[in-house]
C-alpha cells in the first residue's frame, strides 16, 4: 500500500476583510467529502507590535518554515501595508 504524502505546511495570508474566505478554506479541509487539505501553519497568535522590523522578523521566521504560501486577494488587500505586505515580502525572500 502506498504511503499518503503529508499535507504541505501552508501559510495563508489575507486581509482581515477576507477572514471569512480563510474560514471557508478551513471548513473545506474539515469536510470529509471535499478533497481539500493542507497543514495550517498560521501564526499562533496575532503579532502585538507596530514595529515594522519586529513584525517582519516574526513573519520571516514563520513563513520560512512552510512549503506553500497562499495569498488571498480581496478588494482591500493592496492597502494592507503592514501585515499582509510583510507576509508577502517574507514569502518572496
Amino acid at each position: 500500500m502506498a504511503e499518503t504524502p503529508s499535507s504541505p505546511r501552508t501559510f495563508v495570508s489575507f486581509s482581515s476583510a477576507d477572514k471569512g474566505r480563510y474560514d471557508l478554506m478551513c471548513a473545506w479541509k474539515a469536510h470529509e467529502h471535499i478533497d481539500f487539505n493542507f497543514a495550517d501553519f498560521q501564526l499562533d497568535e496575532a503579532i502585538n507590535s507596530q514595529r515594522p522590523s519586529y513584525i517582519k522578523s516574526v513573519c520571516v521566521a514563520k513563513i520560512g518554515r512552510v512549503d506553500t504560501f497562499i495569498l488571498l486577494i480581496g478588494n482591500d488587500t493592496y492597502t494592507k501595508t503592514v501585515f499582509v505586505k510583510d507576509e508577502v515580502e517574507a514569502a518572496v525572500e
